[in-house]
């Protein structure tokens, strides 16, 4: 499954290229991830990016800091498509969090 998600994983843009936005996210065990995405992205890209990673824990949501608030980041059947990165207010550099729902 992992392998299928990865392929729906957009190129990563260039350095430089405008409406882009640098995401650096936080891993439960304190490794971080860091990529860029357009601001066009959905935020489902960001979600097969971290399950993706060998790391990643199974079950997790992604939460922002500050104001702390839970991204609907995974497609479901209700909500196969998610909101862009710039729908959801996505500025130049986005720090967000890992939660392990499983922990």
């Amino acid at each position: 499954m992992k392998v299928e998600l990865a392929s729906e994983i957009p190129e990563e843009p260039e350095v430089g290229q405008e409406d882009t936005v640098r995401v650096l996210i936080k891993l439960p065990g304190g490794q971080r991830l860091e990529r860029r995405f357009l601001l066009s992205h959905s935020l489902k890209h960001i979600y097969y990016f971290v399950f993706c990673h060998p790391d990643s824990p199974d079950q997790f949501d992604i939460v922002t800091n500050y104001p702390r608030r839970t991204l609907a980041c995974k497609p479901s059947q209700a909500q196969p498509n998610t909101p862009s990165l710039k729908e959801v207010g996505f500025g130049k550099s986005e720090m967000l969090f890992v939660a392990d729902l499983d922990s």
